[in-house]
């Protein structure tokens, strides 16, 4: 179902959380937006999930190198999968 919008400080919340930029986001409200509800908290698990495997890695890894090495890849992926899900979401709004 997708996600909507009915004021502005609901779209800065959203904007707070987006791993993608919402610049395309007009100031109408109500908006729907061409994402689901889970969005956001798809975002926030992925920024929780940073931020975990960077305190793990302090502890249990010797190299910064490879630790930022495996999550660049990490978030590489997620992000590819966030945008294929967002073009998804505008192309079957048309």
């Amino acid at each position: 179902m997708p996600m909507t919008v009915a004021s502005f400080k609901e779209l800065e919340a959203l904007r707070s959380v987006s791993l993608l930029p919402l610049e395309e986001v007009s100031n109408t409200f109500p908006q729907t937006l061409p994402f689901s509800q889970l969005y956001p908290s798809c975002c926030s698990n992925i920024r929780n999930f940073v931020n975990e495997y960077y305190m793990f890695s302090f502890v249990n890894m010797q190299s910064q190198h490879d630790v930022d090495e495996i999550l660049r890849k990490v978030s590489d992926y997620a992000t590819m999968l966030i945008k294929i899900s967002h073009s998804m979401s505008f192309s079957s709004q048309t």
